[in-house]
């Protein structure tokens, strides 16, 4: 599960047109649901660990009551 955070965060890192490659995202928006599944992410999200990573980047958390809410956020 934290591999697929980061995995996501690369992925939005890189998907931006008008950044470089080492630029991180100014703004990153994290979608999970409740539950022992997301549990990894919940971690994270406690200790700060991506804010620590990437200081310059925003970071929203959303907590989602089922899976009909996720969509692509540009």
């Amino acid at each position: 599960m934290i591999g697929l955070a980061l995995l996501t965060f690369v992925f939005v890192a890189c998907a931006s047109g008008n950044q470089t490659a080492s630029q991180a995202p100014e703004k990153v928006t994290i979608a999970y649901q409740p539950g022992i599944n997301y549990a990894n992410l919940l971690i994270i999200k406690q200790q700060q660990i991506l804010e620590k990573q990437f200081p310059k980047t925003q970071f929203e958390w959303e907590e989602l009551s089922n899976g009909g809410g996720f969509r692509l956020i540009r």
